[in-house]
C-alpha cells in the first residue's frame, strides 16, 4: 500500500541515498537544488524520486495516483502538468502510464546539464 506521508527532517539521508550519480542527481531536480552532491542542507522537498532498488515495481505509479487523486479531490484542481528530461525514459513512460499526455510547444525547455543539452518534455493531465 502506498500513501502519502510528510516530509521529515529524519528523511534526509534516505532520499540523498537514491541519488547514486550524478546524471540521476540532474535527472531528479535539473540542478534547481544546487549542484551534486547534495548536500542535508540544501534539500527541500519538491520532487518525485524513488528508491532505485525499489523502481520498476510500481511505486512511482501508485505515488502519482494517489498524488493526483489529492489534488483533483481535495484541492480542485482542472489540470496538472509537468517536465520531463526526454532522457529518463523510466519516468516518462510511468507518467503515460497513469494518464499524463504530450504537450506540444512551440519551443523546447532545454538545460545545459554535465556539459550536454537535456530537453524536457511538457506533459499534462486533465481533471476527467
Amino acid at each position: 500500500m502506498i500513501r502519502i506521508k510528510p516530509y521529515r527532517a529524519s528523511d534526509v539521508d534516505t532520499i540523498l541515498s537514491w541519488c547514486q550519480d550524478e546524471k540521476s542527481f540532474y535527472q531528479w531536480t535539473a540542478g534547481i537544488l544546487g549542484n551534486y552532491p547534495i548536500t542535508q542542507k540544501e534539500l527541500r522537498f519538491g520532487f518525485v524520486i524513488v528508491n532505485p532498488h525499489r523502481r520498476g515495481k510500481g511505486y512511482g505509479k501508485a505515488m502519482l495516483q494517489l498524488g493526483l487523486k489529492f489534488v483533483f479531490e481535495i484541492y480542485g484542481a482542472k489540470k496538472v502538468s509537468l517536465g520531463v528530461f526526454e532522457n529518463n525514459l523510466p519516468a516518462y513512460y510511468c507518467y503515460k502510464a497513469v494518464g499524463f499526455n504530450d504537450v506540444v510547444l512551440d519551443t523546447t525547455e532545454t538545460y545545459c546539464v554535465l556539459g550536454e543539452e537535456w530537453k524536457c518534455k511538457e506533459m499534462i493531465m486533465e481533471n476527467r
